[in-house]
């Protein structure tokens, strides 16, 4: 589990404005001199770039991504392209060095007419532009979790709107320099709705009594509109931590009846649920974003669902938080396979796609795809008598669907483009002219007219459609067709340039909560407790994760020390999770550490070392050491001669010299060390808050991931623990436990 509050509240601002992002200091023009690959020419080109800067103070470079090169001039950026800012001081592999991103049209320098602006800070907006400000409609989203749709003027909400607050409170109505303004309608948690009236972002006595009203009636207090709850999602990690463009990300908005909570990419969202196209383009084959495809994962980039639960007391004195939980109403599985098509030959660096004759589909969803036909037929109508049809069978992770017969049976001297693994020798600088001296060699048959062109690879398209039938969790087969458009490249033009190498970022996943599957009614206890002042606010974020992709009903329930519970409006949750991790996922070689494992065996030696790093290193150094076993807690390394199997203990790390089989884990029946007025220093991964020392104890027993307790006496509340341990350290009114393999 991930959770963390932010050492100091903030204040409350009630209303506040709807604005983009503003900056004090004043503007300036930033120049750069960028080189241009145009693929239409085979040519680098250099052009000169200048941009409008609006915080000169931020020190940012920028990089300019037009969608058509050999089109765009030097000086004040035209077109339509992609204007990056990214920070100075780190690498540009580094996502983390991305500051802004802007996707739309430019004019002279300025954002213009359409485009979608994204910061850092978790500021959103797609809409229209005008002279780099938001003007007429658009969709504007803060890191708060507030949303507004509406008409925009000066960089600000004017004229009618949509303003959603992050507790789901929806205000539809008038708005003027940011702020509600005139008359509108508000419709609030409970669902009942009023005819609400504002001056300058603040709510008229009139309409505020109307609301209290339709909240709890004529009895004020009874209402508890004093404490609310606000939710979102949070994309912050520690500054250890990078995230990379392949990370899974969630994003929430406002459904009619909850909070919906969906995977941000529109991308994996329609290869998964939708009818996306099913083959990656070349660029998303390529993972240059450090990723595996769309809808694969490497393990270490795989990262929680962050939910940010914010506690907003609008009362005039302090309240207390005793506890926060996670009221379940239902999990189940999603079983829909989630497929994506391949080819496996595309060079990101060259960008180029060699030689290849088949399909290559890979199943990330929790359910076998069966009976699986793929079909090919001609991108456009006419020309040739193309209609290629394999019976696949189940696809389970991976199949291949190879195509090279079909296409012989075509005419198509598959065998030729087999033999140019240098490219084809074209005599001309042009794609267009080497795309006429492709077709002229009459290797091609009946697809000769089919035959494209992408930068330098030379290609046949056809459109394709996928059947399968699925069993969802209920038992019950689902019937899928999903047309799309497949690629299958033959070869690329013959090349002078080369690449050099690069590198990219790794996620590292943070302690989670763990959300069930096929469950009904149950909760999950998040030990948090505070006091929170008067118009303030504090938030915590609270990591989630599920075993399977799923769909999960809850609310987010806050404990109040008076006996209160407020309850969230309720969140429906897509959970997405690949059943398997990319095949060349960085896997522990068998040289990596053991973590929470003792080695059972020979021992040539004990010493005295300092960490897990000079144990190793000893190891090493012998010849006879096969593994060794470093115990943190009494500073102790063992150096082993044989090993016989391994023990659970959360105090020791472990390590395998290259070579050296892992062994089995001992079947020992756990026991328990207990330790009075004592506790583990460690953030824990789950709570119960109504528990007793036996009962805590019997829970870290049954629980696998658990490796000690904390008990604190005067709460009754249990922590469990799930990481490496030291020393216990002096707590009065805590006992603890510690849980190993003797």
């Amino acid at each position: 589990m991930q959770l963390r509050a932010d050492e100091s509240v903030r204040l409350l601002t009630l209303d506040p404005r709807i604005e983009g992002p503003f900056w004090t200091d004043a503007g300036r023009w930033l120049t750069k001199v960028q080189p241009i690959f145009d693929t239409a020419d085979r040519k680098l080109m250099s052009r000169t770039y200048t941009v409008w800067d609006s915080a000169p103070a931020r020190d940012l470079d920028f990089t300019w991504q037009p969608i058509t090169p050999s089109k765009t001039n030097s000086g004040r950026i035209s077109g339509v392209g992609r204007l990056v800012w990214r920070a100075q001081s780190k690498p540009v592999y580094d996502r983390a060095s991305v500051i802004a991103e802007y996707r739309g049209m430019m004019v002279g320098g300025r954002m213009e007419g359409s485009g979608l602006y994204v910061n850092s800070a978790g500021f959103k907006y797609e809409g229209q532009w005008h002279h780099g400000l938001m003007e007429g409609r658009g969709l504007l989203q803060f890191p708060s979790g507030d949303e507004f749709v509406g008409e925009f003027r000066r960089g600000r909400a004017n004229g009618s709107g949509r303003l959603i607050d992050t507790t789901g409170e929806v205000y539809e109505g008038a708005f003027r320099d940011g702020l509600r303004h005139g008359h509108g309608r508000t419709i609030l948690l409970n669902g009942s709705a009023y005819a609400s009236s504002w001056v300058t972002g603040k709510e008229t006595t009139r309409s505020h009594l109307v609301r209290m009203a339709q909240l709890g009636g004529v009895n004020l207090f009874s209402a508890w509109d004093d404490v609310r709850i606000g939710l979102g999602i949070d994309r912050k990690f520690p500054d250890r931590v990078q995230a990379s463009d392949a990370a899974i990300w969630y994003e929430i908005s406002n459904g009619p009846d909850a909070f919906e909570v969906r995977p941000a990419g529109k991308r994996l969202m329609s290869l998964w649920r939708g009818k996306g196209e099913l083959q990656l383009s070349f660029e998303e084959e390529a993972n240059e974003s450090g990723g595996a495809g769309v809808l694969g994962q490497y393990r270490k980039q795989f990262v929680p669902l962050n939910l940010r639960i914010e506690i907003q007391n609008r009362a005039s004195a302090p309240i207390q938080v005793t506890g926060v939980y996670l009221d379940v109403k239902r999990s189940s599985t999603e079983n829909k396979p989630a497929i994506e098509i391949t080819i496996d030959t595309y060079d990101s660096c060259l960008r180029e796609a060699g030689y290849s004759s088949s399909f290559q589909l890979q199943n990330y969803g929790w359910a076998q795809a069966k009976d699986v036909v793929l079909r090919l037929g001609p991108a456009q109508p006419g020309g040739s008598s193309l209609n290629i049809v394999k019976k696949l069978g189940d696809l389970d992770r991976t199949l291949s669907a190879d195509v090279e017969g079909d296409l012989k049976a075509l005419g198509v001297d598959m065998e030729y483009f087999k033999s140019l693994e240098e490219g084809f020798s074209c005599s001309s600088q042009s794609t267009k002219e080497c795309l006429k001296e492709l077709r002229a060699t009459k290797k091609f048959g009946q697809l000769t007219d089919k035959l494209e062109m992408q930068d330098t690879t030379f290609l046949l398209r056809f459109a394709a459609q996928l059947d399968y039938r699925w069993q969802d969790a209920n038992g019950q087969f689902q019937s899928w067709t999903h047309p799309f458009k497949a690629t299958l490249p033959l070869g690329f033009l013959k090349r002078a340039n080369e690449c050099g190498e690069g590198g990219g970022p790794q996620v590292i996943t943070t302690k989670t909560q763990k959300l069930k599957v096929d469950a009904t009614g149950y909760q999950v206890a998040i030990p948090y407790q505070t006091t929170i002042a008067p118009s303030h606010i504090t938030p915590l974020i609270v990591s989630l994760e599920a075993p399977k992709s799923s769909v999960h009903e809850f609310s987010a329930v806050v404990q109040l020390a008076d006996g209160r519970q407020i309850r969230s409006r309720p969140i429906n949750l897509l959970y997405y999770r690949p059943r398997w991790f990319a095949e060349n996922d960085r896997e522990q070689p068998q040289d990596a550490y053991l973590q929470m494992f003792d080695l059972d065996g020979t021992e040539l030696q004990r010493i005295n070392s300092t960490d897990e790093t000079d144990c190793s290193d000893r190891c090493d150094a012998d010849t006879n050491c096969v593994g060794f076993s470093m115990n943190i807690a009494s500073g102790l390394c063992s150096l082993k001669g044989g090993i016989t199997s391994m023990r659970r203990d959360p105090r020791v790390i472990s390590g395998l010299k290259k070579g050296t089989k892992r062994p089995g884990i001992s079947t020992a029946t756990p026991v328990i060390e207990h330790y009075t007025n004592s506790r583990f220093r460690s953030d824990p991964y789950a709570a119960n808050l109504k528990s007793s020392p036996q009962e805590c104890e019997k829970q870290c027993k049954a629980d696998p991931d658990c490796a000690a307790f904390n008990f604190a006496t005067a709460t009754n509340i249990c922590y469990l623990i799930d990481e490496r341990l030291d020393h216990p350290e002096k707590s009065v009114g805590t006992n603890s436990g510690l849980k190993f393999q003797p």
